[in-house]
């Protein structure tokens, strides 16, 4: 059991950090896509590299098109400015849907999409990318096994 100095130690301490996170960066909201169409977008997911922390990458669910595609954008400036170069290329389904992202230690991001033609009759597919340059562009790896 913690003693209570080591209890309001735990609090000075994650009261600073939070402190000078606050500092840094005044928690603004801030836009991560050119997106004008006023269309959903959501199931959005955002994941810090660990090879250089202020390097973020985002993916979401993206309805601009009118049927469902993914959008991705990067941040160099942890999250103060972000970059969206656009939806993924998809070579095999009309629509994607349902991104999960991750990072590797390398800082080497993964985008796994759910793709599909739209039609329940038909097969559906995951689709895998993969950047290696801090989600700035993506190569389509393949289906995951």
């Amino acid at each position: 059991m913690l003693g209570p100095f080591r209890v309001l130690l735990t609090l000075l301490v994650l009261t600073a950090i939070c402190a000078r996170d606050a500092s840094a960066q005044d928690w603004l909201n801030v836009r991560l896509n050119d997106d004008t169409t006023n269309q959903l977008q959501n199931e959005e997911q955002v994941v810090v590299n660990p090879a250089n922390p202020s390097n973020l990458v985002a993916v979401w669910r993206d309805f601009r098109l009118g049927y469902r595609q993914v959008g991705w954008a990067y941040t160099l400036d942890g999250g103060r400015t972000w970059t969206h170069p656009g939806l993924f290329d998809d070579p095999y389904y009309a629509r994607d849907s349902d991104p999960a992202l991750t990072v590797n230690a390398d800082g080497d991001f993964f985008a796994v999409l759910l793709g599909y033609t739209g039609n329940t009759s038909e097969e559906n597919g995951l689709l895998c990318y993969r950047s290696q340059d801090q989600g700035q562009s993506w190569e389509f790896r393949g289906f995951p096994v």
